[in-house]
């Protein structure tokens, strides 16, 4: 293996540098965070007076009749692009932001990977659906107060995943919205395993959760 340096200084101007391994209950799931901020330029996005936060999920262990969604007909005759927008179609993925502008690509046997746009927000898609190592990542940038529980639910349908680590970023604890998470997943049949914060200076807080299926003793 080859281990990659960063030779070059950062910038003086980056007064807050923090790095944070986030640990669960399961030795093969953390979390590596590292933040950088210049005290000078930092703001906390928000739209229409509502903060934004960072939401990414990794879901392993899919549910093998759902990711043959993800799987190319033999000898279809489709571009990847085609391809891709049908799977967008068939799986519901068009679902999770009606309103989002979407560019969509089906890989050859299988694959999928997905960029979406809405203003300022943002969603990406990426999926492996191989039996043995099923593999799908979803991130997103939305409002607290109105979609992240609908967001992570229709991820959940898509996917039904055995796994599913959820890091959230957020500037502000007080909305707890991993309890509005937790809430979400569990109601749809899994168990939050672990769940650890951490603050970075000057610059957010993140949330790190952990879920099984409630069969898994993990």
């Amino acid at each position: 293996m080859k281990l990659l340096t960063w030779k070059k200084p950062f910038p003086p101007s980056l007064c807050y540098r923090k790095a944070s391994i986030m640990p669960s209950k399961s030795a093969s799931h953390s979390w590596h965070v590292f933040t950088a901020t210049d005290d000078n330029n930092f703001q906390t996005p928000y739209e229409n007076g509502h903060e934004l936060y960072t939401m990414e999920i990794c879901m392993t262990d899919l549910d093998p009749i759902l990711a043959r969604k993800f799987f190319r007909r033999p000898g279809d005759e489709k571009t990847g692009d085609s391809a891709g927008k049908e799977m967008t179609e068939l799986t519901g993925i068009c679902d999770i932001n009606p309103e989002a502008l979407i560019c969509d690509f089906a890989f050859d046997p299988c694959g999928y990977s997905m960029n979406g746009i809405d203003g300022d927000r943002y969603s990406t898609i990426h999926v492996t659906p191989e039996d043995g190592f099923s593999y799908a990542s979803y991130e997103c940038v939305g409002s607290i107060e109105d979609d992240a529980v609908h967001m992570i639910r229709k991820v959940v349908q898509i996917f039904r995943p055995g796994t599913i680590s959820v890091s959230t970023t957020c500037s502000d604890y007080s909305h707890q919205i991993w309890t509005r998470i937790a809430g979400a997943v569990e109601a749809m049949g899994l168990k939050c395993r672990s769940c650890t914060m951490d603050e970075f200076p000057e610059a957010s807080g993140v949330v790190f959760q952990t879920f099984t299926t409630r069969r898994k003793s993990n």
